[in-house]
């Protein structure tokens, strides 16, 4: 009887350790919470059957019956199922951050528009070599336009876009250059995703969280290389719609002061005055997290596999 209770305790051991190390592989940390309430319920499930059992050895024979063990299964695998699965159903954005992306972006576009009718030319300075004026960002010259106005005076255009007295206020990025993706981390507290892009028909702004630079630093992105950078982003970077099974690259945006479109990696930049989203933009681009799926069968495997007791506990009582 000793020799089988300690077969029995030390089962049940390897079991609650293959349980925690599945939980954990799935969940992280968290899985230690789930690992410990999976086995409370099944403690308490197989401590009553044995005691049911025990009780029945005792009866005569024919005075046996077998209990509702498969009810009970039954119940208990949907619990440890549905609770699983409710676990990586992902929560509804309260606000779509990519579209609140393209609406502070659409401000910004209409604050280059409004510069280039006034002064005739597209906001930033490339400097003079002979006179040795610096070079500034055109998302400084157009500070007042969005509202920054405080900010604009604060800034000095006799010096460099990086002399101390300018890089003193970097810290205070304006609202509308920074990044709304869903990973917050994705772009450093003084940098930006925007950038301008201008050919003779037009000009875009766009968005890059793979080429993000200082706010304040001068100079535009050039069509090709913004091109040759449209590829497909780490998982994090950009607007990304994550998901415990299949996470989506929902696009990088571009703008102008009229239109907006999603560009999904390989898509070329439309004319500035004839804009048109790909077919495609609307369904993203899908990665399936394989690996996560088998660690989920796995765990599965693991958390159900107690039945198989309970099975055995069942038939002792025939």
């Amino acid at each position: 009887m000793r020799s089988s209770d300690a077969q029995f305790r030390s089962t049940h051991l390897f079991y609650a350790l293959t349980l925690t190390a599945a939980s954990v592989a799935l969940l992280g940390a968290w899985g230690m919470g789930v690992s410990l309430f999976v086995l409370l319920i099944w403690w308490q499930i197989l401590s009553s059957a044995r005691r049911e059992a025990r009780a029945a050895l005792a009866r005569p024979l024919l005075a046996r019956r077998r209990t509702g063990g498969v009810r009970l299964e039954t119940a208990v695998a949907g619990v440890v199922v549905l609770l699983v699965l409710g676990l990586f159903m992902p929560a509804p954005e309260r606000v779509d951050s990519m579209e609140q992306a393209r609406i502070s972006m659409q401000l910004v576009a209409r604050a280059v528009a409004a510069y280039q009718a006034e002064h005739g030319c597209l906001p930033g300075s490339t400097g003079d070599g002979d006179t040795g004026l610096p070079s500034h960002s055109w998302r400084v010259a157009i500070l007042d336009a969005i509202g920054e106005a405080p900010l604009a005076r604060s800034y000095d255009p006799d010096q460099s876009w990086d002399a101390k007295d300018n890089q003193a206020i970097a810290r205070y990025r304006p609202w509308h250059y920074h990044p709304f993706y869903p990973c917050a981390d994705a772009v450093a507290a003084t940098h930006t995703s925007l950038h301008l892009i201008a050919n003779e028909r037009g000009f875009w702004i766009v968005e890059h969280a793979g080429l993000a630079e200082h706010w304040m630093h001068p100079g535009r992105l050039d069509a090709e290389a913004f091109q040759r950078a449209n590829t497909m982003p780490p998982q994090g970077e950009g607007f990304w719609q994550e998901g415990f099974f299949v996470s989506t690259f929902r696009g990088r945006l571009a703008v102008n002061a009229h239109q907006s479109t999603t560009l999904l990696p390989g898509d070329p930049l439309p004319p500035p005055d004839r804009f048109a989203s790909s077919p495609r933009s609307a369904r993203g681009v899908h990665i399936i997290h394989y690996g996560n799926i088998v660690r989920l069968v796995i765990f599965l495997a693991v958390a159900l596999y107690p039945i198989r007791w309970l099975n055995r506990i069942n038939a002792s009582m025939a």
